[in-house]
């Protein structure tokens, strides 16, 4: 493919293609079908994705080995009726708190969420006062919570990890290398 590209780059500009990607990134129209088919087709989850995402990040898979992947295909599949297989799609952060408590139950979620983030954030920058280097790992730990086809799942599973790794880095140059990041 890259090489199909390099060797015809108008390729890029063919109107069909294009078409199919700006409908692949519309992340509007995955919210659309989410509120098309909830609570019409699937009834609202009522928190359960929002709790078993919080469970399924501190969980490790060999105490839950079923527990669900992130990617979106368990959302899509519970709240679109389809069966994605391979392939990623989700329902988005907006679309996760639709298909979980309707308009303004919602609404009410997003801005919880947002205080959520905001929490994690001051956290970190208030224990960046002791170790300024970790306003440098903010990109690496925040880079799902930015994303727009995302759900609480993967956000909760790279903040977790993402500050492990963190931790771990920290404590490897401390004790090997005898350097305070």
């Amino acid at each position: 493919m890259v090489t199909e590209r390099i060797t015809n780059p108008s390729a890029l500009f063919d109107p069909d293609k294009l078409f199919f990607l700006a409908v692949r990134l519309n992340q509007g129209w995955l919210i659309g079908v989410t509120m098309d088919r909830v609570p019409k087709n699937f009834s609202f989850a009522n928190g359960q994705t929002i709790l078993t995402s919080v469970a399924a990040s501190i969980v490790p898979r060999f105490l839950w080995p079923d527990k669900p992947e992130t990617g979106g295909r368990d959302n899509i599949k519970r709240f679109w009726g389809i069966d994605l297989g391979s392939v990623s799609m989700n329902l988005g952060p907006i679309g996760e708190a639709y298909a979980n408590f309707d308009r303004t139950g919602g609404i009410i979620y997003m801005f919880f969420y947002g205080l959520f983030l905001n929490f994690i954030l001051s956290m970190i920058l208030k224990l960046a006062d002791r170790r300024p280097t970790l306003v440098l790992w903010l990109p690496v730990l925040f880079l799902y919570a930015v994303v727009v086809e995302g759900d609480l799942l993967m956000v909760m599973n790279w903040l977790l990890k993402g500050t492990l790794f963190v931790w771990i880095v920290f404590k490897i140059f401390r004790n090997f290398f005898r350097i305070e990041l």
